[in-house]
């Protein structure tokens, strides 16, 4: 009788072990991990630009826009050749006058209406201090709403233009305020006529 010899043991190959293969690839997957993260940091960073913008309201001539502590209502925008005043002043433009109530919202103590600005391309225009009675940066009321009219003298090739009216309550922190806005179309304006500025009812 013949006995069969014992079968042979057949080794397995070696297999890569997840311990073996973490060490290689750690450090691809940490590398994109960073890159990723760089990517959306930069996605949710505004940039500083808009940062430093204040946050815009939008105005209609005849209608209440609220800001920060302000409301401002745009009565009238009209132009001029020639501005005078009730204390014999009088001045070639041509003139852009806009006329406007304005109140505080809550707060009266320090509340001052400090940024009027007229905006035409790269250019800004200040009101007129002029006229005696131009807009002043006067203390605002409480649901009292005053009136004056800002007086912006401009130039002769700044008619036909677009232009932007900003109204600001905080002229040193903007980007912590509101800027309430009227787009105005300088083209649809008249500056043949001439016009004498009211007396301002603010501190009566």
């Amino acid at each position: 009788m013949t006995i069969p010899p014992p079968p042979r043991r057949v080794s397995a190959a070696p297999t890569a072990t997840r311990s073996g293969a973490w060490p290689r690839i750690a450090p691809w997957l940490i590398g994109l991990g960073s890159v990723l993260a760089a990517w959306g940091l930069t996605q949710l960073t505004p940039p500083d630009s808009w940062v430093r913008q204040s946050f815009p309201v939008s105005a209609q001539i005849g209608e209440p826009a609220e800001g920060n502590n302000l409301i401002v209502t745009v009565r009238a925008v009209a132009g001029a050749s020639e501005l005078s005043d009730a204390h014999a002043w009088s001045g070639e433009g041509p003139w852009l006058l806009v006329t406007f109530d304005a109140q505080a919202t809550v707060e009266e103590a320090g509340a001052y209406l400090e940024r009027i600005e007229l905006h035409i391309g790269e250019r800004t225009f200040s009101p007129s201090e002029r006229p005696s009675f131009s807009s002043p940066e006067e203390r605002l009321a409480a649901g009292l709403p005053h009136r004056a009219t800002a007086a912006f003298e401009l130039r002769e090739q700044d008619l036909g233009q677009r232009a932007r009216l900003e109204f600001g309550y905080d002229d040193v922190n903007e980007e912590l305020d509101s800027a309430i806005l009227l787009d105005i179309d300088l083209a649809e304006i008249s500056f043949a006529q001439k016009a004498e500025i009211a007396d301002r009812s603010w501190s009566e």
